[in-house]
């Protein structure tokens, strides 16, 4: 009828003991019969000596499932040096047991997979078979975009695969158990899971869990999943439930499972429960500082999980690294679960045929996205997957996989990255690193000019070594040039979840050689200028190029060079973006953009206070252009000045002078927007990429020379919001399909993107397929660009270093015309005499 399966190691977590414990209705007389057991190894060789075996008797020891229509045969065994069971090390033996009648024929048979695992919690630490456990976790729903909670075992093997590659080991069902194929695979792939009851009382908090009339409710509902899903290997800890308070009904319900089930520990969060309800200390969306404490406090000995942290909500996941730096630091503090997978949209029609992924009121005849929010309401709420709902990753999970990685490397100064000395240290719980190959490339402002491989490093898990890397000093260093050294650890061979060749992990290193000064291009050769005045505007003409400005707009109207119109319009201040879904957060203390919204920063009238132009000589002009930027009717503004130098060769070198009243909020960028004309639709830069970075979020995007159609750098999150951003921009083009275009070189470094979309489009859309393709580009310029948070989505979490708050500020960057074939690497280590 039934079976029980469990695995027992020594002291030494090399030999086991394997215990079956096999339930049989008596449907009649059992008197005679025996029970069986031949386990195999994953080649389909018996490992025992001989099958166990034991006959069968009314009494068990430690199940429920005994009972006067059952009878129960008990089989133990040693097993000699099992392979063990891990997430890394998923190995499974084939256990087969046989009814045997008292003729000695075999009349039924149940077998299951086993995994050889010991869980204990010593001195404080979640143990996996004698070493510290680290939940590199993600909370899971059931969620197909177009099955809904119908998933197939292909479904869920590309669920798994995926989630293997971006470094996730731990699975928590939130909540409720899932379908038993799940844990199946899970046992076979190799993941961790936390396996959930079905108890979520949200809205009336502990008060079931207090009144007894529950009890029995709350038992049965763990007594299921407990039964049903006790013999699979993947399974560390059993959670009681989500949200729900806790209680005596709580209690209860641990307690049964520790006597059912000694082998595992409980789970559960809610109410801050005590050790009695849940051995470990499990937390939500914790403050850093807050947990800090909590590891400190002399009277709590738990280990320490977070089964929800970084809410993973759109355009978020900031902050990522820092739970990372303390789960390195703090031995108790294991790890946790992100909040959580795929975004739970479907797929869906809209009125003019596009498909695009529906979410809460989209099914209804009217919706209105900004009244939602006026209303304080979050109709997209079940979209905080760190995957989409066609599980495409976010660029958000590109941060994850980096920061959770089970390896590090690390250098202490510049100075042990300039002679090669490298700390490696082996994150993970039982491979050692042989099966990960190590390339690695000097890079010269972004390219290529030393390659090497190294052998894979035998390091044990858990240990650390110096790992020389063996690039030399060019023999010519660059003038200006930037030099980095990019490290990558690849599987050497295939794995079931993912092929040879795939990146585990990476680093990235700036290697401080003495390079030469930039050359400095003197003034006085470049072309003379030419500058008409009048009235309205003023022209500056040049070899081949010609600007215009509107002197009552304060603003560049027109730059031409090469027969070609380089910018629409612009630059223009730009000190607003269209909110993310944490900009959006419910809660205290108000949302960012109710902020914003209240302070006009949505809707700044910009005012030329002054326009002023000078020659400076033959080849500069000097423009001096002060507004004033305030929402209709309020006292509070932005005062900036933009100075600009045109130059004889073409260049416009640009400063913003920025001052921030006092009495404004945060704000999301301070930067710059241009439009440039059509055609200019091939996007490559000299920074933090491929994929949208923030500064909260760009620890896994190295600075690089990267370049991408315009229309691919938008992020298409299921709900329209900020996307495509660059950190640590130095240079970047926009160019047409012959090679010209316009350049743009950041005297500080700048964050920028590039878009076929207006703020103003991405905030009213909605959905991505809402969206009007312009076929201008829309170009950002930020000195400063908040960054993204994401501890929560209610607080405030975007941390204070990543803020905007009023004051002073200042950034420059150079505009140039960019001809055919010309190298915008080398025009950017160029100095010109008299750029600010």
């Amino acid at each position: 009828e039934d079976f029980t399966v469990r695995t027992l190691l020594d002291d030494q977590y090399r030999d086991a003991t394997l215990l079956v414990e096999a339930f049989i209705n008596r449907v009649a007389d059992m008197t005679g019969y025996s029970v069986e057991a031949v386990l195999f190894d994953a080649e389909g060789k018996s490992i025992l000596p001989a099958p166990a075996a034991a006959s069968i008797s009314g009494s068990t020891s430690w199940s429920i499932n005994a009972t006067h229509k059952t009878a129960c045969a008990r089989l133990e065994t040693f097993v000699q040096s099992p392979s063990l069971w891990t997430a890394e090390t998923p190995y499974l033996y084939h256990l087969v047991l046989t009814l045997i009648d008292p003729q000695g024929q075999a009349v039924d048979f149940e077998s299951c997979q086993v995994g050889f695992r010991q869980i204990e919690i010593k001195g404080g630490i979640l143990l996996l078979n004698g070493k510290r456990l680290v939940l590199r976790g993600v909370d899971r729903h059931e969620h197909h975009p177009v099955n809904g909670r119908v998933m197939s075992e292909a479904d869920m093997r590309q669920e798994i695969v995926l989630m293997k590659q971006l470094n996730f080991n731990t699975v928590r069902t939130s909540h409720y158990p899932d379908q038993v194929l799940w844990y199946d695979l899970c046992d076979e792939y190799g993941i961790y899971i936390i396996d959930e009851a079905n108890i979520e009382t949200h809205g009336v908090g502990g008060e079931l869990s207090q009144n007894p009339s529950w009890a029995h409710a709350y038992m049965e509902r763990g007594a299921r999943m407990v039964i049903r899903d006790r013999n699979h290997a993947c399974i560390i800890l059993w959670s009681l439930g989500n949200e729900s308070g806790s209680g005596p009904n709580h209690a209860a319900m641990a307690n049964w499972i520790r006597a059912y089930d000694p082998t595992r520990f409980i789970h559960y969060e809610s109410g801050r429960p005590g050790p009695e309800v849940s051995d470990v200390f499990s937390c939500m969306y914790p403050n850093l500082d807050w947990m800090r404490s909590v590891l400190s406090d002399p009277m709590e000995k738990r280990p320490v999980i977070m089964c929800e942290y970084a809410y993973a909500k759109g355009n978020s996941t900031g902050n990522f690294f820092k739970f990372w730096d303390m789960v390195d630091a703090y031995p108790r503090f294991q790890g946790g679960c992100i909040w959580d997978w795929n975004d739970k949209a479907l797929l869906h029609t809209a009125p003019g045929g596009q498909k695009y992924f529906a979410y809460g009121g989209d099914f209804g005849p009217d919706f209105d996205y900004k009244r939602f929010y006026q209303n304080n309401e979050d109709p997209q709420m079940c979209c905080n997957g760190i995957v989409g709902p066609d599980l495409t990753p976010h660029p958000g999970a590109y941060e994850v996989k980096k920061v959770q990685a089970p390896l590090s490397l690390t250098a202490a100064n510049p100075q042990e990255i300039l002679t090669g000395q490298f700390v490696l240290w082996n994150k993970h719980h039982t491979l050692s690193l042989s099966h990960l190959e190590i390339q690695w490339e000097l890079i010269e402002d972004g390219l290529p000019v030393q390659s090497g491989k190294l052998p894979p490093v035998d390091l044990a898990a858990g240990q650390k070594i110096i790992l020389p890397i063996p690039f030399t000093q060019p023999e010519t260093l660059v003038p200006g040039a930037e030099y980095f050294l990019n490290v990558h650890f690849i599987l050497a061979n295939a794995v079931s979840w993912a092929p040879q060749g795939h990146e585990v992990y990476s680093e990235q290193f700036p290697v401080a050689f003495p390079v030469p000064a930039k050359p400095v291009v003197s003034l006085d050769t470049l072309p003379a200028l030419a500058m008409v005045e009048t009235e309205d505007c003023l022209r500056i003409h040049g070899a081949g190029f010609e600007v215009v400005f509107n002197k009552h707009q304060g603003l560049i109207t027109s730059f031409e060079a090469g027969g070609r119109s380089l910018i629409h319009t612009g630059p223009t201040e730009n000190y607003y973006r269209a909110p993310t879904d944490v900009d959006l957060l419910m809660g205290n203390p108000p949302a960012s953009i109710h902020k914003w919204r209240a302070a006009g920063i949505d809707c700044l009238q910009r005012r030329v206070v002054r326009f002023q132009a000078v020659q400076v000589s033959y080849r500069l002009v000097e423009v001096r252009v002060a507004a004033r930027l305030a929402a209709p009717g309020k006292p509070e503004g932005i005062d900036s000045e933009m100075v600009y130098r045109i130059f004889g060769s073409g260049m416009i070198a640009l400063e913003n002078r920025v001052v921030v009243d006092g009495r404004l909020p945060h704000l999301p960028r301070i930067g710059l927007e241009l439009v440039l004309p059509a055609g200019f639709d091939t996007f490559s830069w000299y920074g933090r990429g491929p994929h949208e970075n923030y500064v909260d979020r760009k620890r896994s995007a190295s600075v690089g020379r990267y370049t991408s159609p315009v229309d691919e750098q938008f992020t298409p999150y299921v709900y329209t919001s900020e996307s495509g951003g660059k950190e640590d921009i130095r240079w970047l083009s926009l160019t047409d399909s012959t090679g010209a275009g316009l350049m743009v070189i950041g005297l500080d470094m700048l964050h920028v993107d590039a878009l076929p979309y207006t703020i103003q489009d991405l905030e009213a859309a909605g959905h991505p397929y809402a969206l009007t393709h312009r076929p201008e580009t829309i170009l950002h310029l930020d000195g400063w660009h908040m960054g993204v948070g994401g501890d929560d989505g209610w607080t405030a979490p975007v941390h204070p270093e990543f803020m905007i708050y009023p004051g002073k500020y200042n950034f420059s960057l150079c505009l140039r015309p960019l001809a055919p074939k010309e190298d915008p690497a080398a025009l950017a280590r160029e100095a010109v005499e008299g750029v600010l």
